[in-house]
């Protein structure tokens, strides 16, 4: 990501219920998860308690929409489903 879409992030965090600070007074992250339940809060946990140790305060997470439609065989091959 070259430039921060601010007006994309804002929308998104209204929808999540979270203030977004004024631009340029956050960056942003992008966060690959484990699909297994447990890993995947394990990991949020790790995450979240390195940013608290580093003065970091993570607003919010996000499920990313995927659109799957032309890429079928490929992201079936890849995750194994």
């Amino acid at each position: 990501m070259i430039q921060t879409p601010h007006e994309f992030f804002f929308d998104e965090c209204l929808k999540l219920g979270v203030h977004l600070p004024s631009f340029a007074k956050y960056a942003a992250g992008m966060v690959f998860f484990p699909k297994e339940i447990r890993l995947r809060e394990e990991c949020r946990d790790i995450l979240n308690r390195t940013a608290e140790k580093l003065g970091i305060e993570v607003l919010a997470y996000r499920k990313v929409p995927v659109n799957t439609e032309g890429i079928i065989f490929c992201l079936k091959v890849w995750t194994g489903d």
